[in-house]
């Protein structure tokens, strides 16, 4: 079995992790993925990323006809295409042309998909929703990673809802050190959220200096270079009076590299969407730091009860250092779970 990946590949760790996940799942399937970047270190997965892709897409450009891109090229050559990947599906910072071009991209698709794995919005027009009703409707099975997106699609039938992806991730647990690891993000770039960039990279450096009193080591760690995570870093690091027990860690693609960073903290405090889910896997102290619904309507799906942060609502924050605990959450319950997000896959892959 041939399958085109539908998948956001830019080094990005959480869609990377995805990645990873459905490879190691599907060890016989042949995939075929079309990365910004070069990946390696996947037997089963071949990327397409060259020059036959410059040119298809150059083509499909100049002539206004994206039948001709090299989406639509590699598509003749699979059997079946799943898209992987959390926030597929947002109107709020997209513009229409993008919008419309992705409609007509799964309106054309002419082969059977399947879509894994996804949070529906933010949206706020109704012409929005009904568009990817009518995408949904065609897929042969959906499972969105929250209750809201279900509730707003639960009358199909081949729509369902499952814990995310990555809690199916199969990785050894390691010892803690006495080590703080922050998953900074850029608001400066992100629509929405740029009012909110001073008064973040504030709190995130008066905490440092609390943990820094108390000889933690440090990570500023970048998910993603191409959004924006380094500049916020160095912004960070730039205020920063003392820099002492700090170091960078920037992911490049390295995912074994990326997990023992955070395997290995005590505490993480996740400002991406994925630090959260890891830090619940790996069983740390954790304060999420949220930016969007989807982390909120995730972690109100676990019965999450901990102290987290709003980045919307920063006027108002106080991080009490002492309630940073381990969540209460069954962990082992979500493991499960999140295996019935390929569960219409394992029908034909497996």
């Amino acid at each position: 079995m041939k399958v085109l990946l539908d998948m956001y590949l830019c080094y990005n760790l959480g869609d990377d992790l995805f990645l990873k996940v459905i490879s190691e799942r599907y060890k016989n399937t042949k995939f075929y993925a079309m990365p910004i970047y070069k990946y390696k270190n996947y037997k089963n997965v071949y990327f397409h990323s060259g020059l036959k892709k410059k040119l298809y897409n150059g083509i499909s450009r100049l002539t206004g006809n994206n039948k001709l891109n090299y989406f639509n090229y590699l598509k003749t050559k699979t059997d079946m295409i799943v898209t992987l990947g959390g926030s597929m599906f947002i109107e709020g910072n997209t513009n229409q042309k993008y919008v419309s071009k992705q409609y007509n991209k799964y309106l054309y698709l002419n082969k059977p998909y399947y879509i894994v794995g996804s949070n529906f919005g933010p949206y706020s027009t109704e012409k929005f929703y009904n568009m990817y009703m009518e995408i949904f409707t065609r897929a042969k099975s959906v499972c969105f990673r929250d209750s809201y997106s279900y509730g707003l699609f639960d009358k199909l039938d081949n729509v369902s809802y499952a814990p995310d992806v990555v809690f199916s991730l199969n990785y050894q647990p390691k010892e803690s050190d006495k080590k703080v690891v922050y998953s900074i993000i850029d608001l400066g770039s992100r629509k929405g959220l740029s009012q909110y960039k001073e008064q973040y990279e504030k709190m995130i450096i008066d905490s440092i200096k609390h943990y820094q009193e108390d000889d933690y080591e440090i990570v500023l760690m970048s998910f993603c270079t191409k959004e924006g995570d380094m500049n916020a870093i160095n912004s960070i690091i730039n205020k920063l009076d003392n820099t002492n027990n700090i170091s960078i860690y920037e992911y490049d693609g390295n995912m074994n590299e990326a997990l023992d960073v955070l395997a290995t903290s005590e505490i993480i405090y996740a400002s991406r969407f994925h630090a959260t889910i890891l830090g619940l896997l790996f069983k740390k102290k954790l304060l999420p730091i949220v930016y969007s619904d989807k982390t909120l309507n995730v972690l109100s799906d676990m019965n999450y009860s901990n102290q987290l942060v709003d980045i919307r609502k920063l006027e108002t924050y106080n991080i009490n250092y002492e309630s940073i605990k381990r969540p209460i959450v069954n962990i082992d319950e979500l493991k499960f779970k999140s295996n019935e997000q390929f569960k219409d896959l394992d029908k034909i892959l497996n």
